[in-house]
């Protein structure tokens, strides 16, 4: 067994819960995962900066892409991000770096079909500008 904590409950948006293991696997600083409407609807993995600096960018992608093929690569403000979708699920693959903080690498697992149903009932925002 695994030790969690609640991270957030509907503070975050009505039904929404988010749980967190931080510190129990090698090489993984934390895995959040977001429930919603009481079911599992993203998991994202953190890397710590040790393992990222270990294992190069490469290797870390390549049995991702020899199984779902090449997805799509860009570059964010963050750094490098791979992307694969079906049409039902999102994985995304990022390669964070940001000034003044250590490299790190993430991957996460998004249920597209909830993910959507929660962004509809979020609130739509008007700010001035």
């Amino acid at each position: 067994f695994y030790e969690t904590k609640e991270i957030a409950s509907s503070s975050i948006l009505p039904g929404e819960r988010l749980f967190g293991i931080d510190g129990q696997f090698p090489g993984v600083n934390r895995i959040w995962c977001t429930f919603y409407r009481g079911k599992l609807f993203r998991i994202e993995v953190s890397y710590t900066p040790q393992f990222s600096k270990r294992v190069p960018w490469e290797t870390f992608v390549e049995p991702v892409k020899k199984k779902y093929g090449g997805g799509l690569s860009f570059e964010s403000p963050q750094g490098e991000v791979i992307m694969w979708y079906d049409g039902k699920t999102s994985f995304v693959l990022e390669r964070k770096v940001a000034p003044k903080s250590p490299l790190i690498y993430e991957a996460s697992l998004a249920d597209d079909e909830l993910s959507n149903a929660r962004k509809e009932s979020c609130p739509t925002k008007k700010y001035r500008v």
